[in-house]
């Protein structure tokens, strides 16, 4: 019985702390002053836009999805690679002009471990350290946007 609880204490410690953590996803969500909001994710293989009307309705027309090219998928790794996941979750925001006017940005860092979830910061104005990645994220979604416009 003890040889097999050991077993068992190896095996669980190889699966949870062996692992290697790769990001999966990324999820930039927007809500505007309106009462209206974004949300862009993506991942390896797709990238999504969603967005919600005032009241949290899901626009059906507006939203967009596509495969992830490789390229935009390896920029963002990259653009990560310069910081560590854990420092970016309490970076603080460099203004606070949301406490007027209710627009907010939040980012979220999705890897096979764990969520690391951003402070929230005023719409398209991040930290620094965080303003390489969402402006790729923001490049993305405006890539989305037009490969839509072009299938219309």
């Amino acid at each position: 019985m003890k040889k097999v609880l050991f077993l068992f204490l190896i095996f669980l410690t190889h699966k949870f702390y062996g692992q290697e953590e790769k990001i999966t996803q990324f999820c930039f969500s927007t809500s505007y002053s309106n009462g209206g909001s974004e949300i862009i994710i993506v991942k390896a293989d797709s990238s999504f836009i969603r967005r919600y009307f005032v009241g949290g309705e899901l626009d059906q027309k507006n939203n967009i999805a596509r495969i992830t090219s490789k390229l935009n998928w390896d920029k963002l790794i990259n653009v990560l690679s310069e910081h560590k996941l854990e420092d970016l979750a309490n970076l603080p925001a460099p203004t606070n002009y949301r406490a007027f006017d209710a627009s907010t940005s939040t980012l979220a860092i999705t890897t096979n471990i764990k969520t690391y979830n951003c402070e929230s910061f005023d719409t398209y104005e991040p930290n620094k350290k965080l303003s390489k990645l969402t402006d790729s994220l923001l490049k993305i979604a405006v890539l989305l946007r037009l490969y839509q416009n072009n299938d219309k």
